[in-house]
């Protein structure tokens, strides 16, 4: 009889190891679609590519497509995207922190700045909901 609860045990804890490294994995899987998805934001406004950005974003941030606020980086040079910190807030909404390199033209010296953006998971879709910057 302990032989039997030695192994049903053992096997129990398999499968809890086996559900957490799946869950690890999916982790990582969103993680880096999120990043790629704010990465391409941040090609997009640079590049002042409207339709990219408006497909990406919902709520706040597609507002400010809409009205235009992100103008103001196509006179900028992006040089990088040098960091980014991942949060997750919960399984619908993560936090990315980024760290981005840019300057006035590519001649003069590049500077860094954050960008804070909120990803909300909608329709299953991931979605950027929320912007702001950092100096």
């Amino acid at each position: 009889m302990q032989k039997i609860q030695f192994i049903v045990i053992n096997l129990l804890l398999l499968f809890v190891l086996c559900a957490c490294s799946n869950s690890s994995e999916d982790n990582q899987n969103i993680e880096a679609t999120l990043t790629g998805i704010a990465a391409q934001y941040i090609e997009a406004e640079y590049a002042g590519n409207k339709d990219v950005l408006l497909n990406i974003t919902t709520g706040d941030a597609k507002k400010a497509v809409e009205e235009g606020q992100l103008d103001i980086f196509n006179n900028q040079h992006l040089d990088k995207i040098v960091d980014t910190k991942v949060n997750k807030i919960s399984d619908e909404e993560y936090h990315l922190v980024i760290t981005v390199s840019s300057s006035p033209s590519e001649q003069e010296q590049a500077t860094n700045y954050f960008e804070n953006v909120t990803l909300t998971k909608t329709n299953n879709i991931w979605l950027i909901s929320k912007v702001d910057r950092d100096q």
